[in-house]
């Protein structure tokens, strides 16, 4: 029905805009206020039940109290020659779907209006006010890029009490003449337990903010189906592919949208305000957002040069070095470098100097480090440390996915150990001989490499289930790194022709090898490098672009610091590590029989050992048995 210039009460109609879930939407003239504003004609069938009408203009009014810069606002519930008719603010601008149809939204941007969008829910679930059908048909952006989030409310003021709601074939708000099936909200943005024909609250608002998150940074709808029944059971059924997000995507971003996208609400955010939280941050932290993968040379003064955009190196000069990565939202010609310094204490030295002792939380804002004292954990905005009791004696420290665990190998006992970063009582998780450079893999499971047995393990983090990975009696798989492809495992090998190290990756599926390059201590980072230690006189530390679609290092190297003995790095771009003092391993390694009263002697042992030989065993003489009261201790430093 067309209703171009006809007036209701008031209002002169000018143009028709569309025509939504509830009616016919028009451009109008408020000719008392002289203000152009939206009017959204209710279909007759709504009009003729009373009952509906009075709940209507019940709910209508408490709409209306919304009072958000990122809200549309609801002016009023008319009625004109037997027509109800809402009176709407009018927004200029496209709808966030039509911006998505031009593709994935750059990644600030995307964050800048997902925050809008969480202040506008926020501020309705504080009155009460659920939306219901949040979308991204249902939000429009200005041409000052500013939110306006539309129909606030709206479908349960439409369709009554959601009690008596059931499912139908209809993607969209029915009308009166088919009540018997009506959907509040749209199939591919409800949460499992809308498409179950559950009653909601404002979970369901934090299930849709994530959906459409996602596609603002996929360009892809989440949940698709050439029928609505099948979108539904794809809601209900499919897990999320996390992997399509942009790989230089912020950590805290992912785990938002793993939160908000949990299909159990009791797992979900309990308030919009958590999501709004994670991005204030993110967005506020110049050193923890990760938006460009392009890398280009870029050299700076002295002995550093950085040339990936995400990382900009802080130089600590004594002992200890963390980078901090600026995030580029914006292009610029080079990363800023920023330099502070850290030192240990006098009493203090690192347990090791070859094995891994930093390790770098994901989302870069913690630094743990293993020393002769026990594991120290010092976050980036505080100076001292903390001490974690219980550790002395360890190795190989490496951070949890949530940051909220370090695991460890535990010299003192041969045991992979975890402990929370706010101390408490180590957890044994198994027994293992030292590996070098363990990683939490997922949420609950870690991946290291048991020396003695040759084999790569997989291990849940409650220490209940153990897998064996890969197993090679000819290869070793230190420093362990599964790729992102959860098939392929990047790692440093031995080249037994040249006695060097070597980054390999090898096939989980198959155990096809691909050798890539001479290096040590590899890692892969989400800009799509690998990062390593040069095997050589050098120690340099460097960065090469790493194709993972076919395996291969597809560009130029590119120099990030010289002369370091040992790294680590984060997922967001911050870099710790030890420049080489020029002393080898082998020059600082004591072999001692320890009795079981502690007593030490000391054997005299040739100068040189190799470095495996830092796990050693004992075979006793023929004929005889090995002494139960002795061991062989692992060397000191």
């Amino acid at each position: 029905m067309s209703m171009i210039g006809k007036t209701l009460s008031h209002y002169q109609i000018t143009s028709q805009l569309g025509k939504g879930g509830m009616g016919e939407v028009y451009q109008a003239k408020d000719q008392k206020l002289g203000r152009d504003v939206a009017i959204k004609v209710l279909p007759e069938e709504f009009a003729r039940d009373t009952d509906r009408v009075a709940r209507f203009e019940r709910e209508a009014k408490l709409l209306a109290s919304l009072n958000h810069p990122n809200i549309a606002a609801i002016y009023g519930l008319e009625e004109s020659d037997g027509i109800h008719f809402l009176v709407l603010e009018l927004i200029e601008g496209d709808t966030l779907a039509e911006r998505i149809k031009a593709g994935p939204i750059p990644i600030e941007e995307s964050l800048k209006l997902a925050l809008q969008i969480s202040e506008a829910l926020e501020a309705a679930h504080e009155k009460g006010v659920i939306h219901r059908d949040l979308k991204p048909a249902n939000i429009k952006i200005t041409p000052e890029g500013k939110i306006k989030v539309l129909d606030f409310g709206l479908a349960k003021a439409y369709s009554g009490d959601p009690a008596d709601m059931n499912l139908s074939n209809s993607p969209t708000l029915s009308d009166a003449a088919t009540q018997a099936g009506v959907i509040l909200g749209t199939a591919a943005y409800m949460p499992p337990e809308q498409a179950k024909g559950k009653s909601v609250d404002k979970r369901a608002d934090i299930w849709a903010f994530g959906v459409v998150v996602f596609e603002m940074l996929t360009g892809r709808q989440l949940f698709v189906g050439e029928t609505v029944s099948e979108t539904l059971a794809a809601v209900l059924m499919k897990d999320v592919d996390f992997t399509a997000l942009p790989a230089n995507l912020h950590p805290r971003v992912k785990e938002m949208l793993e939160r908000c996208l949990q299909k159990d609400p009791r797992e979900r955010y309990s308030g919009i305000g958590d999501a709004r939280f994670d991005l204030q941050k993110v967005l506020a932290d110049p050193g923890g957002v990760v938006v460009r993968a392009a890398a280009t040379a870029a050299e700076a003064q002295k002995k550093m040069r950085v040339s990936i955009p995400w990382i900009a190196a802080i130089l600590i000069l004594i002992i200890l070095v963390a980078g901090i990565a600026g995030w580029k939202l914006k292009q610029t010609p080079e990363p800023q470098i920023i330099h502070f310094a850290y030192e240990l204490p006098e009493q203090l030295h690192f347990t090791s100097i070859e094995s891994p002792v930093l390790a770098v939380s994901r989302d870069g804002k913690q630094i743990a480090y293993a020393t002769t004292g026990g594991l120290y954990i010092r976050s980036l905005n505080e100076w001292d440390a903390q001490l974690l009791t219980g550790t002395e004696g360890l190795q190989s420290p490496f951070f949890s996915r949530d940051g909220k665990w370090i695991g460890y190998f535990s010299r003192t006992d041969y045991k992979l150990k975890k402990i929370p970063i706010r101390g408490g009582t180590p957890i044994e998780l198994c027994d293992t001989l030292p590996f070098n450079g363990a990683r939490w893999i997922t949420d609950n499971e870690i991946v290291y490499f048991d020396l003695q047995k040759r084999r790569l393990m997989k291990i849940s983090d409650d220490g209940k289930n153990q897998e064996i990975l890969l197993e090679d009696k000819n290869d070793e798989f230190n420093y362990p790194h599964v790729l992102p492809d959860g098939r392929s495992i990047l790692y440093q090998s031995i080249e037994s022709n040249i006695s060097a190290a070597m980054v390999s990756v090898k096939s989980l599926d198959s155990g096809k090898k691909k050798e890539l390059f001479l290096g040590k201590l590899p890692q892969y980072v989400p800009t799509g490098h690998i990062i390593y230690v040069a095997d050589d006189d050098t120690h340099n530390l460097y960065a090469v672009p790493f194709n993972l679609k076919n395996l291969e290092v597809r560009g130029e190297y590119f120099l990030m610091a010289e002369n370091v003995r040992n790294y680590a790095v984060s997922d967001s771009g911050i870099l710790a590590y030890i420049p080489n003092s020029g002393t080898s391993y082998s020059d600082l390694v004591n072999f001692v029989w320890v009795d079981h009263k502690g007593e030490e002697e000391l054997i005299d042992f040739p100068a040189g050992v190799p470095l495996h030989l830092q796990a050693p065993k004992i075979t006793p003489p023929q004929g005889l048995e090995q002494k139960d009261d002795h061991r062989l201790h692992t060397p000191h430093h």
